[in-house]
C-alpha cells in the first residue's frame, strides 16, 4: 500500500521525483537503487504468500467455525497477494526488478502447466494463479516471447486445461480454476490474434478455442464471463480474417449459447449484466464489417434482433443499441452499409415503460445510469434506445470525406426511405396522435432533419418525395420537422432546391397547410437564418418571381397563410422596387399598407421575432431533436409558426373586441357572435346561412382566427373529414376503463357524434388509453354521472333523439328483428353485472337485445355497443341518412 501509494504521489518515480525519465534507447530509466530494493524484497514476499497458502477444502469448512474462518483467510492471502503484486507493478512499470520477478513467475508456472500429464486440482489452480499476477505484471511484454513458438504451444497447453472433479477440493477452488485459466487466455489471445502477430495460428485452431468456450460456458462463474466474451470477440474478428464461413459458423454457435445463458438466469440484474457483457464483446469493427457474420438473418444480427425486440427488457435495446453504434463509429464508415436496416429500425423505435424489476439490484441500475450518461439529459424514457441511433447520424462524417459506396450506402439510403415512409398511401391520411403510424412520421422527419446535408447527390429525387409529404395533411409537430427539414434541405443546397420551392409556391390550388409550409420554408431562408446562409439562399431565389408567387395568398381565408405572405412580402418588396418592380405596379401601395396599418405592424412583428428566434440548427441537432418539450405519451410537442400566429391573431381579436367579449361563454363562441352578428351557423338556413358564412370568410379577424372555424368544423366531422353520425352513446352505467376505452375506439371510428361516460378523469388512465388508442382525442367525449342521468335523457328527449335501451325485458326486440334506429338515436348501455335500472328503463322508448346461441351469460359491454353501432349504421345506409353512408 505504502508502495504503491508513493509512486501515485510522485516521490518514487525513476528520478527520484516520479517522472518517467526515456533512456536513449527507448527503454524507461529505473527507479533509484534503493526503491528497486524494497520492491524486489516486495516481490519476494508477495510470491511466497502465494505459494505457501492453499484454497479452502471441504475438510477445511466442516471443521469448526473458527477453523473454517482460518481456511478463508488463507484463501484471501492468495488473492491478496497476487492482486497486490499486479497493483504495485502498474505503479513501478519501469522497474526492472518487478519485471523480472515476474517472468520467473511466468517460467516457474508454465513449467508445471505445460508438462505431461497436465497438472490437475490444487496443482492447477495455483500454477495458473501465478500465471496470471506474472502476465498481468507485464512478463515478457518487451521481449521476444511475444514473438516465439512457445507463445500458441503456451496458448493451447492451457486452453487443453480442464479442472480434477475430485471431492477433495471446493467449488471455491474450481472457480479459481476457470478465472486462471481464462483470463490467462484472454491476455495471450491479445497477442496471438492480432493484426501485427508473427505467430503461426491456424483457423482450426481459432475454432478450437471457440468449441472450448461453447463447452465451458454454461459452467463458468457469472464474474469470469467478460472474460470468456472478450476472448470470443478476439478469437472471431481474427477468424473472419482467415475464413468468413467458418468464423460465421463458429459465431453463431456460441451466440446461441451465450444467449441461452442470459435466457436461463433468474435474476433480471444479472440478466442485463450479461447483455451489456455480451453486447460489448460481440458488436465491435471487426465482427461487425465482416460481411459474411452480418449476413440477413446470420447469429450476429439475430442476436441484435433478440435483444432489440425484448420490449418488455428495453435495457436491453437500449444497450445493445449502444455498442452497436458506438462500432460503427470509425474513421472508416465503409462498412456501416452493412446495418443500415437495424439503424433505420432504431431511429423509429419508441420503446416501452421499463419494468421496476429489470432495474432493482446494483449492476442493472448501474447499467442503467451508464446509459443515461451517454445520451442528452432532457431524453425521455421512450427516446433512449432511439438516442444512440441519432448520435450517430450527427456522427457521420461530412458528405466529402465519404466514399462513393458510402454516401449511397447509408446517408443517401436512409433520406429515401424515411421520405418513402411519408408518401405512402397509408401515410397520407390523416393519422392519430400516439399510434404507431404518427411515430412512425414524427420519428423519420426527425432523423432527416440530422441528414439534410446528404441531400445533393439526390436532389431531384429528394425534392419530388418532399414536396408530396408536404402535400399530406398532417399535425403540428409532424409538419414543423417536416418545414425543418426543407429549411435545411434549401441551405445545404439552394441551387436545387430553390427552384424547386418556387415553383411549388406557384401552386395556388394547394390547401393553406401546405402554403404555409412553403412559405415558412422560403421566408426562413429569406428572412430568419443569422449565419450567412440566407445570402446563398437569395442567390438562387428570384426576389422578383417570389413576390408573385406570394402576393395571392394575401387574400388566403386562412390567417396563417396570410401573415406568412405579409412578413415575406414587406421584406421583399423593397428589394423588387429597388431593382425596378416593372410591371408590378401595386407594390408600391401594397408595401405603404403593409407599413402604415397597424395591426398589420403587431402581426408582423411577432411574426418576425419567431424567424428570428427559430434557430433550426439547434432544434435539428440531437440535443435538440430529445430535449423538445413532449405531451403525456412522450410524442414531442415543438412550438410552431402556426401556433404563434394563431395566439397573435387571438391576442389581436380580444385587443380589438375589448368589452364586446361574453367571458361566460368559450372564446370561439363569443368571436363567432361578435363576427357574425350573433348567428348561429348550425341553425342558419337558406341565403341568410350562405350570407353568414361569407360574412365569417371576409371579416379580417374571424377568419384569420382558427379556434372558431376549427371547432365548428370538429363539431360536425371526425379526424378523417366524415361527417359525423347523430348516435349518442351513453355509457355513464360502465366504470371500467378497458371498456371504455374500447367504446370510444369504436366511437371514433364509426364516426358517432358523443360519448358520454361517468367521469371524465377516466380518460387520462393507462388503461383506458391503452385501448382507445388516443381516440378520445378525436371524438366528443361528455360526462354524465349515474344519478344525473334521469334528467340527462329528459334533455335530449326534448331535443328529439329517442332513447333505446341494451336490455333484455320482457318487450325487448332482437336486435335483427326491430324497428329501424331513427337518425338521431340516443344507446343507453347497461351495467355487465346488473344492466339497466329499472328507473331508467321509465324513460327508454324500447329496448333491443342481442341474439345469443352459446352459454356465456352476456357479451362483453364494449363489444355490445358495436354491435349495436353497425346495425345503427346498416339502417342509416338503407334509408340514405346520416353521414357519407357509402
Amino acid at each position: 500500500m505504502l508502495l504503491s501509494a508513493g509512486a501515485a504521489h510522485l516521490v518514487l518515480g525513476g528520478s527520484g521525483s516520479g517522472d518517467m525519465v526515456q533512456l536513449k534507447n527507448g527503454d524507461l530509466m529505473p527507479p533509484p537503487v534503493e526503491i528497486e530494493t524494497v520492491l524486489q524484497v516486495a516481490a519476494a514476499a508477495y510470491t511466497e504468500r502465494m505459494r505457501e497458502n492453499d484454497f479452502v477444502t471441504p475438510d477445511d469448512m466442516s471443521k469448526s467455525t473458527s477453523a473454517g474462518g482460518d481456511a478463508v483467510k488463507l484463501q484471501l492471502e492468495v488473492v491478496r497477494a497476487s492482486s497486490d503484486f499486479a497493483a504495485v507493478a502498474r505503479s513501478f512499470v519501469n522497474s526492472n526488478v518487478l519485471h523480472a520477478a515476474a517472468e520467473q513467475l511466468v517460467d516457474a508456472s508454465l513449467q508445471v502447466l505445460t508438462a505431461t500429464p497436465p497438472p490437475t486440482g490444487m496443482a492447477a489452480v495455483k500454477s495458473l494463479n501465478e500465471l496470471l499476477t506474472g502476465l498481468k505484471c507485464g512478463a515478457y511484454q518487451q521481449t521476444t516471447f511475444v514473438e516465439s513458438s512457445k507463445l500458441v504451444s503456451t496458448f493451447t497447453s492451457i486452453l487443453g486445461l480442464s479442472y480434477s472433479s475430485s471431492s477433495s477440493y471446493s467449488q471455491v477452488a474450481r472457480s479459481y480454476f476457470v478465472v486462471g485459466k481464462y483470463s490467462a487466455l484472454d491476455i495471450l489471445a491479445g497477442a496471438i490474434f492480432s493484426p501485427q502477430s508473427t505467430c503461426e495460428m491456424s483457423e482450426l485452431t481459432a475454432g478450437t478455442v471457440i468449441t472450448y468456450i461453447k463447452d465451458d460456458i454454461l459452467n463458468t462463474p457469472a464474474n469470469v464471463l467478460p472474460t470468456l466474451f472478450s476472448l470470443v470477440a478476439t478469437v472471431a474478428t481474427y477468424m473472419c480474417t482467415l475464413d468468413p464461413v467458418l468464423a460465421a459458423d463458429s459465431l453463431e454457435k456460441i451466440i446461441d449459447t451465450m444467449y441461452g445463458l442470459i435466457e436461463e438466469e433468474s435474476r433480471a440484474w444479472l440478466r442485463v449484466q450479461y447483455v451489456e457483457m455480451l453486447s460489448r464483446a460481440m458488436f465491435q469493427e471487426g465482427i461487425m464489417s465482416s460481411p459474411a457474420l452480418c449476413q440477413p438473418g446470420g447469429g450476429i444480427k439475430k442476436l441484435w434482433r433478440k435483444l432489440f425486440e425484448r420490449k418488455r427488457m428495453p435495457l436491453w435495446g437500449r444497450t445493445v443499441a449502444m455498442y452497436l453504434t458506438d462500432a460503427m463509429k470509425t474513421k472508416n464508415a465503409d462498412f456501416a452499409y452493412l446495418w443500415r436496416d437495424e439503424l433505420l429500425e432504431m431511429l423509429l423505435h419508441k420503446e416501452a415503460m421499463i419494468k421496476e424489476s429489470e432495474v432493482s439490484g446494483e449492476s442493472s441500475g448501474a447499467a442503467q445510469e451508464m446509459l443515461r450518461k451517454r445520451v442528452p439529459a432532457d431524453c425521455v424514457g421512450s427516446s433512449l434506445t432511439r438516442a444512440f441511433s441519432l448520435q450517430y447520424l450527427e456522427w457521420l462524417p461530412p458528405n466529402e470525406e465519404l466514399s462513393e459506396g458510402a454516401r449511397s450506402g447509408l446517408p443517401q439510403f436512409l433520406i429515401l426511405k424515411l421520405l418513402e415512409m411519408n408518401v405512402t398511401e397509408e401515410s397520407m391520411q390523416i393519422v392519430m396522435t400516439g399510434t404507431h403510424e404518427y411515430c412512425v412520421k414524427l420519428r423519420s422527419l426527425q432523423a432527416l432533419c440530422l441528414l439534410s446535408d446528404y441531400t445533393a447527390p439526390i436532389a431531384e429525387q429528394t425534392g419530388a418525395l418532399l414536396y408530396k409529404a408536404i402535400k399530406c395533411f398532417t399535425h403540428g409537430a409532424i409538419r414543423f420537422y417536416l418545414e425543418c427539414f426543407a429549411i435545411k434541405t434549401l441551405r445545404a443546397n439552394p441551387k436545387a432546391f430553390a427552384p424547386f420551392l418556387l415553383e411549388a409556391l406557384r401552386d395556388t390550388c394547394c390547401t393553406p397547410q401546405v402554403q404555409s409550409s412553403l412559405l415558412v420554408t422560403v421566408g426562413y431562408g429569406v428572412l430568419g437564418d443569422s449565419n450567412g446562409a440566407k445570402n446563398e439562399v437569395r442567390k438562387w431565389l428570384d426576389v422578383k418571381e417570389v413576390v408573385k408567387a406570394t402576393t395571392p395568398w394575401l387574400a388566403s381565408t386562412q390567417g396563417f397563410s396570410r401573415g406568412i405572405a405579409q412578413l415575406l412580402l414587406f421584406e421583399l418588396i423593397p428589394e423588387v422596387l429597388k431593382a425596378g418592380g416593372g410591371d408590378m405596379f401595386y407594390l408600391e401601395s401594397l408595401l405603404g399598407y403593409l407599413t402604415a396599418n397597424k395591426e398589420m405592424i403587431k402581426l408582423r412583428n411577432k411574426s418576425k421575432k419567431y424567424f428570428e428566434r427559430l434557430d433550426v440548427d439547434s432544434y435539428t441537432t440531437c440535443a435538440g431533436i430529445l430535449g423538445v418539450s413532449h405531451d403525456d405519451q412522450e410524442d414531442p410537442l415543438p412550438v410552431t409558426l402556426v401556433d404563434v400566429l394563431k395566439n397573435s391573431m387571438k391576442e389581436q381579436f380580444e385587443a380589438n373586441h375589448v368589452g364586446e367579449l361574453d367571458m361566460n361563454v368559450p372564446l370561439w363562441k363569443a368571436m363567432q357572435r361578435v363576427t357574425v352578428g350573433g348567428v348561429d351557423e348550425q341553425g342558419a338556413d337558406g341565403d341568410f346561412a350562405d350570407m353568414a358564412t361569407f360574412q365569417r370568410k371576409i371579416l379580417p379577424f374571424d377568419a384569420i382566427n382558427l379556434a372558431a372555424a376549427e371547432h365548428l368544423e370538429r363539431s360536425q366531422s371526425n379526424a378523417a373529414g366524415t361527417r359525423k353520425h347523430e348516435l349518442v352513446l351513453c355509457a355513464s352505467l360502465i366504470d371500467k376503463p378497458p371498456n371504455l376505452g374500447g367504446l370510444a375506439r369504436t366511437c371514433e371510428i364509426f364516426a358517432m357524434k358523443k360519448l358520454v361516460i361517468p367521469d371524465l378523469k377516466i380518460k387520462k388512465m393507462d388503461n383506458f388509453k391503452a385501448t382507445s388508442v388516443s381516440a378520445e382525442q378525436w371524438v366528443d367525449i361528455e360526462e354524465c354521472k349515474e344519478q344525473d342521468l334521469i334528467p340527462f335523457l329528459n334533455m335530449h328527449k326534448r331535443q328529439g333523439y329517442t332513447i333505446v335501451g341494451i336490455e333484455q325485458t320482457s318487450s325487448s326486440q332482437p336486435l335483427h328483428k326491430h324497428a329501424k334506429f331513427p337518425d338521431k338515436t340516443l344507446v343507453l348501455l347497461g351495467d355487465e353485472r346488473r344492466g339497466i335500472p329499472v328507473e331508467l328503463l321509465n324513460f327508454v322508448d324500447f329496448c333491443v337485445e342481442i341474439p345469443q346461441f352459446g352459454l356465456a351469460r352476456s357479451l362483453n359491454v364494449h363489444v355490445c355497443g358495436a354491435v349495436v353501432m353497425w346495425e345503427y349504421l346498416k339502417d342509416q345506409a338503407s334509408m340514405g341518412g346520416g353521414a357519407d353512408s357509402s
